[in-house]
């Protein structure tokens, strides 16, 4: 089993995650693990979502999981200044904030579910 990470931007995100997703990846071969964005000072929750939080947060659990991915809304992304969606990826894999080195190269599809 794949272990994956969702890392959600609020509670509505990580709600959906264990509602839907959890039992749906079972039958590919993942356990699926919601976490809220962290803020600073350990706080969790929506809103002001910057490439710095999610790099930071990728950096602190990437050694613990097979897999992450992320369940964002890019429409209020903090400094996102016209940015496509795949410059904010890009952005964020090579912030200071992350190791691009420690977490290689995204794929272009995961894995988990081949008729995706």
């Amino acid at each position: 089993m794949k272990r994956l990470l969702v890392i959600c931007e609020g509670q509505c995100e990580a709600e959906f995650v264990k509602d839907n997703l959890v039992t749906h990846l079972v039958d590919f071969g993942a356990w699926v693990y919601p976490a809220l964005l962290k803020r600073d000072m350990g706080q969790t929750g929506g809103g002001g979502v910057t490439v710095l939080r999610v790099a930071r947060h990728i950096r602190n659990e990437y050694r613990r999981f097979d897999l992450i991915t992320t369940l964002l809304d890019f429409y209020r992304f903090g400094g996102r200044a016209g940015r496509s969606k795949a410059q904010i990826e890009a952005d964020i894999l090579d912030s200071p904030g992350a190791d691009r080195h420690a977490i290689g190269p995204c794929p272009d599809r995961l894995p988990l579910c081949p008729d995706a």
